[in-house]
C-alpha cells in the first residue's frame, strides 16, 4: 500500500489515488467493485496511518523525510525537516530531489515494512449450506488455488491432501502454522442461494494471527472460475510473490465445464473404484462441455491411471484404458504444456510402456515446472526409479514427497509399498500403521499391510487384512488374497479364487494376477506363461516381492531384457 501510493505521488499521479485504484492495483479487487460495500481499502488505510504514527514516534523520529497519510485522503504528504513538499514542489524538484525523496521512501519500505511471506497452507473452504451438495465446491476451490500458487520458486505451498487432513483444526491458526511450518494460513467459506454464490476468503499471518487480506464475493455461480483466479492473484499480492501465469488456453470457456471439473476432483480424492469412475465420468463431461480445458483432460488421464493401478475386476479393460490414458494426457499437454501433472501422468504411462528414457524425461520436465509437485515426485520415485532398479533413490524421492505433503495417507502408502518392494518389511509395516493414523479407512494401506504380513510369514494376520481390503473395495477375486492362501498352505482356497479369476476372462483381470497366484502355488511354468502375457499387455511389475522365487529362473532374466531392464 505504502510503496504504491509513494511511487504514484513521485510520478505526479497522486491526484488519481482513490479507493478504487488502490483496491484494484494493490489488493487485486475487480475494477467494478463498490467501495461503499467493500471497506477493504479504508480498513487498510487506517492500519497504515497507525503504523506510520508508531514508526515516527519511535524508530523513525530522526528521519530526514516524513511520510504522512491524512484521514480521508490516499495521497501521501512528504515532508523534509518539518517542511512539507507540495505537489507543485515535487514536480519542480525533479531529478535529484525526487530521487532523494524516492530513496528515503524506499529505505523505509525495505527497513520497516513486513518481510515477504514464504510459506502458505490453503485450507478447504467451509460449506455453510445445510446440504452437503456443494461440499465439492469448497474442496475444489482450495485445490485450484493451491495449484495456482504452486510453482512459484519463492513460495512453499502445502499440498491439498495435508491441508484437508487438518480441516477440523481450521480455527487453530497457531497449531496449523506449527504443524506445517508456514507463516500464513488462507481459507474461507462457501454459501449458495439458487444461482447465486457467496464466497468469503482471507489470509491470516500465523505469528500474530493478523488478517492480512480478506474479501467477500457475491457473484453468479457461473463466475466461480473468475473468483478462484481473483483469490489466487490477491493472495500472491498479499504474500509479495509474483504469480506464475498459466497458459490462457487452459482456461475453461464454459462455466459448467469448471463446475464439472471441481466435482470430478472431489470424487477423485476418494480411492474407492466407484468414486474414481464417477470422477472419470465428470472429467469427460467437462471435456465435452469445453474441449479446450486442459485440466479436465489431466483429471481423466489420472483417473484411467488410478483404475489400472487398482487392478480390480470390472473397473476398466486395461487395453482400452491405456489408449484413453495416453490420449487424454497428450491432449492436456497440447492445450497447456505448463501443467506438471500432465507431464507426470504421461511419465507413468511411458513407464508402463517400458519407455524408460522418455518416462524419466517427462518426470524431469514436471519437476522443472514445479519442484514441489507432490504427485510428480512420488510417481517419479515409484514408477521410474523403483522400476528401473534404483530402489534407494526411489525411496528417497517418495520421502521428499512426504516432506512436502506430510499428512497424505496416499504418500505414506506409497512409501510403505516402496519399502515392501525393497524387502524392508519391518519399515513397511511401520509406515502402514502411519497410513492408518492419517486415514483409518484408506483401503490401499490395508492391502500393503496384508501383503507385508504374508511376506513376513504372518499369514493369518495377512489374510485378515487382505480380506478386509477386498470387502472395503468391492473386490472378490484379488490375486493378493489367493497368494496369501497359497503361501499359508491353503492351496485349495487359493485355487478356488484362481478358478474364478480365470473364468472372469481377460477383460476383467490383468495377466499379472494369475501369475502372482501361480507363483504362490509354486507352479513356475504357469506363472511364466502368465508373466509373458502380462509383459505383452504392459501389466508387469518385475519388482514385486511375490515374484522373488522366480528371479533365478533364466526366463525371468529374459523378461527383464525384453523390458529393457537388464
Amino acid at each position: 500500500f505504502l510503496r504504491f501510493i509513494v511511487e504514484q505521488t513521485l510520478q505526479g499521479k497522486s491526484g488519481a489515488l482513490d479507493e478504487r485504484v488502490i483496491g484494484v492495483e494493490v489488493y487485486g479487487l475487480n475494477p467494478d467493485y463498490d467501495p461503499r460495500s467493500d471497506p477493504t481499502v479504508r480498513q487498510e488505510a487506517h492500519k497504515l496511518r497507525s503504523r506510520l504514527r508508531r514508526y515516527y514516534a519511535g524508530a523513525g523520529r530522526r528521519d530526514a523525510i516524513v511520510i504522512e497519510l491524512h484521514r480521508g485522503a490516499y495521497a501521501p504528504v512528504l515532508a523534509l525537516a518539518g517542511k512539507r513538499f507540495s505537489r507543485r514542489t515535487l514536480a519542480r524538484l525533479g531529478g535529484a530531489g525526487v530521487l532523494g525523496a524516492a530513496a528515503a521512501a524506499a529505505v523505509w519500505v525495505v527497513r520497516f515494512a513486513p518481510r515477504p511471506l514464504r510459506a502458505i497452507v490453503v485450507m478447504p473452504f467451509l460449506n455453510l449450506d445445510s446440504s452437503t451438495e456443494i461440499e465439492y465446491l469448497g474442496e475444489g476451490l482450495s485445490a485450484e488455488i493451491i495449484r495456482g500458487l504452486s510453482g512459484i520458486n519463492d513460495l512453499r505451498v502445502i499440498p491439498r491432501a495435508s491441508a484437508s487432513a487438518m480441516k477440523e483444526k481450521r480455527r487453530d491458526v497457531p497449531e496449523i502454522g506449527l504443524r506445517f511450518k508456514v507463516d500464513t494460513v488462507a481459507g474461507g467459506a462457501v454459501r449458495t442461494a439458487g444461482d447465486k454464490l457467496q464466497i468469503t476468503a482471507n489470509l491470516v499471518r500465523v505469528s500474530d494471527q493478523r488478517q492480512l487480506w480478506s474479501r467477500v464475493y457475491d457473484k453468479e455461480r457461473k463466475e466461480i472460475f473468475a473468483i478462484q483466479e481473483e483469490i489466487t492473484r490477491s493472495l500472491a499480492r498479499a504474500l509479495g510473490v509474483k504469480l506464475v501465469t498459466r497458459a490462457a488456453k487452459g482456461h475453461p470457456a464454459h462455466p459448467e465445464a469448471y463446475d464439472l471439473y471441481l466435482r470430478g476432483l472431489y470424487f477423485w480424492e476418494n480411492w474407492q473404484p466407484e468414486a474414481t469412475q464417477k470422477a472419470l465420468a465428470l472429467f469427460e463431461q467437462a471435456m465435452a462441455k469445453d474441449p479446450s480445458f486442459a485440466p479436465a483432460y489431466v483429471g481423466a488421464a489420472c483417473s484411467y491411471q488410478r483404475l489400472i493401478d487398482l487392478s480390480l475386476p470390472g473397473t476398466l479393460p486395461p487395453a482400452a484404458a491405456h489408449s484413453k490414458w495416453k490420449a487424454a494426457a497428450g491432449k492436456a499437454l497440447e492445450l497447456d504444456p505448463s501443467l506438471p501433472e500432465a507431464h507426470a501422468t504421461l511419465g507413468v504411462y511411458q513407464s508402463r510402456m517400458y519407455q524408460w528414457q522418455a518416462s524419466e524425461s517427462r518426470f524431469r520436465q514436471a519437476l522443472q515446472l514445479d519442484p514441489n509437485h507432490v504427485w510428480a515426485r512420488r510417481w517419479y520415485g515409484a514408477w521410474f526409479l523403483g522400476r528401473v532398479g534404483r530402489t534407494e533413490d526411489g525411496i528417497s524421492e517418495i520421502r521428499r514427497s512426504l516432506d512436502l505433503d506430510p499428512l497424505s495417507a496416499a504418500g505414506a502408502a506409497a512409501l510403505a509399498a516402496a519399502l515392501l518392494e525393497a524387502g524392508r518389511y519391518d519399515e513397511a509395516e511401520e509406515w502402514c500403521h502411519k497410513v492408518f493414523e492419517l486415514d483409518p479407512n484408506f483401503a490401499p494401506g490395508r492391502w500393503i499391510l496384508g501383503r507385508t504380513y504374508v511376506l513376513m510369514g504372518r499369514y493369518a494376520e495377512g489374510i485378515e487384512r487382505l480380506a478386509g481390503a477386498e470387502k472395503q473395495m468391492g473386490a472378490q477375486i484379488s490375486p493378493w488374497l489367493a497368494y496369501a492362501y497359497a503361501r499359508s498352505g491353503q492351496a485349495a482356497e487359493a485355487s478356488r479364487i484362481l478358478d474364478r479369476m480365470l473364468a472372469a476372462g481377460p477383460e476383467s483381470i490383468t495377466a499379472a494376477a494369475p501369475a502372482i497366484v501361480y507363483a504362490g502355488l509354486g507352479s513356475s511354468d504357469q506363472a511364466f506363461e502368465w508373466l509373458e502375457k502380462a509383459y505383452q499387455e504392459h501389466a508387469l511389475n518385475p519388482r514385486l516381492p511375490e515374484l522373488a522365487g522366480l528371479r533365478r529362473d533364466p526366463r525371468f532374466t529374459a523378461l527383464l531384457r525384453k523390458m529393457g531392464l537388464w
